[in-house]
């Protein structure tokens, strides 16, 4: 077995937080034409409601995508022997002994890994606005965990996956009562 670095560092790629801004951006152009009724409809039409509620729900996601593209300093996720940090999910790190289960979870094209931790552990982590709003609907979806995505990274979300996966099997301590081979 071929054996990973101790520490391994994610960062966003440029390309792809860019390609995520311009198709936001997009969507509120789309939005505003559809506010303005150029493909029919009108004033108090569903289609002007729905570009009106584009404008503002892509508009928004525009303005996430450039405050976490430029003002994330250092890596994204960073993988090492004692835990996860995902800087997306909570400032802390995630000790792999605080981690019960991994899981893959997809949401339309998107995928998620899906890490279950002590509740113990996860109220002393400091959990980001986002990662706080979204925990109860993926709950509420059957998701029980902390969603680690691929998104805007420099890494697909296989290879993230795989490393998550072999760091967890290796760092984590065996269960209680269990005899280390």
């Amino acid at each position: 077995m071929i054996s990973a670095p101790q520490k391994t560092e994610i960062y966003y790629s440029h390309l792809r937080m860019l390609s995520l801004f311009t198709g936001a951006v997009g969507f509120v152009v789309l939005g505003y034409f559809l506010a303005r009724g150029a493909f029919g409809g009108g004033a108090g039409s569903l289609k002007e409601f729905i570009g009106y509620a584009a404008i503002l729900f892509f508009g928004a996601a525009s303005i996430l995508i450039l405050r976490q593209w430029f003002f994330t300093s250092g890596p994204v996720v960073t993988l090492t022997g004692t835990g996860i940090t995902d800087v997306r999910i909570a400032k802390e790190e995630i000790p792999w002994s605080s981690i019960y289960n991994l899981a893959m979870w997809q949401q339309g094209r998107q995928r998620y890994l899906v890490l279950s931790i002590d509740p113990q552990v996860e109220a002393g982590l400091t959990l980001t606005r986002i990662a706080r709003w979204t925990r109860g609907p993926n709950k509420s979806l059957g998701v029980d965990g902390l969603c680690v995505a691929a998104t805007g990274l420099r890494i697909k979300f296989e290879p993230l996956a795989e490393l998550v996966a072999e760091r967890f099997r290796i760092n984590r301590p065996p269960p209680s009562g269990d005899i280390p081979a």
